[in-house]
């Protein structure tokens, strides 16, 4: 009776110290000094900038965008992307005009190539702001709509530059989005929503503490089991006696 209690007992508090199992989250990605990483990020649908739930009817909508760090020297790191338009349907006219992201670190200056030769940062939408934005026509601004874009079924390949004002061992890109135009087919799609966002819910990898805890927790739980067996060949050997 004693390890049937004890498992949840002592698992329990290693399961609080999770937290609670996570929500679907805008995705991040991590790139680290000294070693060259590529992330594929998979779009689906327009979203809607207020609560980043996708618009009903938009799940044709679809794009990739791949990102592999190339070259990391201090404070200066250069990227390559590979933009894909999938949009199918009623969406085949649709077109990416832009990608964008976070970035945790504090960057200075960007600078990129390709058909997203246009860097901006600030609003995409009344709604929704980005710290860096690579358009494909324009200047400074990540609201522009018109002009240019990836259409479907073309992909498109460049590379952008992040500046910082200290060296970083590790950039950390994040609310990463593509940017449609020619998308609004059909009426009951919200004029705001011109933004696809990654959406990833993996459970967080525990801290070291939490580790720490299941391992206490378990190792008890083993002695618990082992004291048990032993205590049972005991009265066994005495009622063979």
């Amino acid at each position: 009776m004693v390890a049937r209690f004890l498992i949840p007992a002592l698992v329990a508090p290693a399961l609080m110290a999770m937290g609670p199992f996570a929500a679907p989250a805008r995705a991040a990605v991590s790139f680290g000094l000294g070693q060259p990483a590529s992330h594929t990020l998979t779009f689906e649908g327009l979203m809607n900038p207020s609560d980043f739930s996708q618009v009903a009817g938009t799940d044709q909508l679809d794009a990739k965008l791949t990102l592999s760090l190339f070259q990391a020297s201090g404070n200066i790191w250069y990227f390559a992307y590979k933009v894909e338009n999938q949009a199918s349907g009623a969406f085949g006219k649709a077109r990416i005009n832009g990608f964008g992201f976070n970035v945790d670190e504090a960057v200075t200056g960007s600078l990129s190539s390709g058909m997203f030769d246009r860097e901006g940062s600030g609003q995409v939408t009344a709604s929704y702001a980005t710290d860096l934005c690579f358009m494909s026509a324009g200047t400074g601004d990540c609201q522009q709509s018109t002009g240019g874009g990836l259409k479907a079924g073309d992909s498109t390949t460049g590379w952008f530059r992040l500046s910082f004002g200290q060296p970083q061992s590790v950039v950390t890109l994040s609310n990463l989005y593509v940017r449609w135009q020619e998308s609004h087919v059909k009426k009951d799609i919200p004029q705001e929503a011109v933004l696809s966002m990654t959406a990833v819910s993996p459970e967080p990898a525990p801290e070291p503490a939490t580790w720490a805890l299941f391992i206490a927790g378990f190792g008890a739980v083993g002695f618990a089991l082992r004291r048990k067996v032993a205590g049972n060949q005991y009265f066994d050997s005495i009622g063979k006696d």
